[in-house]
């Protein structure tokens, strides 16, 4: 149960972490392109 539980709280940090560099990624190109 334990270990279920901090895979999923895992999965949810990578997936915040890529949605961040997404969004920066997203930030900086609209700035480059401007």
């Amino acid at each position: 149960m334990r270990a279920r539980y901090e895979c999923s709280s895992f999965a949810l940090g990578m997936r915040a972490f890529l949605l961040r560099s997404v969004i920066v990624l997203g930030m900086s190109a609209l700035l480059l392109r401007s």
